[in-house]
């Protein structure tokens, strides 16, 4: 019969199961750590991500309802544009170049109310640009009058986003811009 003594006594081959079973529950808690901090900063990046494509989309809009704002009321046709480097005309139905943030002349704007990103607006009224915009093969035709193209594009963190906005904007009769059509378009290009 086993005394107290050697019955509590650890014998070698007790300890080392023990230690083993240590060892192997350390690893597998770490190997967990590791992967959850991995998708956490994984999803921390998408979710950065994201907000920044919904802020540039807010801006753009933000950029292209201000531009309207002013040109109904009589003031400039850009936003964050210098027009003296930086002539816009519409392409017709194939769209209008608009110019990158890098290119000269833009002078991108920030507010308070959109922290992190900046814009650029430009009025483009197809009354006047010398183009066939509607395709019905007459430049600046009576249809044409009273119809403004508005593009907003934005810029935050690595996202760009832009759009074109379409209006109709009576000043004569000082009449408020009615939107007629909201479209999201591909950004400039860099080089633009």
């Amino acid at each position: 019969m086993m005394t107290r003594a050697e019955w509590t006594a650890p014998n070698e081959r007790t300890a080392g199961v023990a230690l083993l079973t240590v060892i192997v529950f350390v690893a597998m808690t770490g190997m967990f750590i590791a992967a959850l901090s991995t998708r956490l900063m994984i999803d921390k990046r998408q979710v950065d991500a994201f907000v920044a494509r919904a802020l540039a989309l807010h801006a753009a809009e933000y950029a292209a309802q201000s531009a309207i704002d002013t040109f109904a009321h009589g003031g400039s046709t850009a936003i964050g544009l210098d027009r003296e480097k930086i002539k816009l005309a519409s392409d017709g139905p194939a769209g209008t170049s608009l110019p990158s943030f890098e290119s000269p002349g833009v002078v991108p704007v920030e507010t308070a109310d959109l922290r992190g990103a900046k814009f650029y607006a430009a009025v483009i009224a197809w009354a006047n640009d010398g183009r066939d915009n509607d395709g019905n093969g007459q430049a600046d035709g009576p249809e044409e009058h009273g119809i403004t193209c508005v593009y907003g594009v934005a810029r935050a963190g690595q996202s760009v986003r832009a759009v074109e906005i379409a209006y109709r904007v009576d000043t004569a009769q000082n009449m408020p811009a009615r939107r007629l059509s909201w479209r999201e378009i591909p950004p400039p290009a860099k080089g633009n």
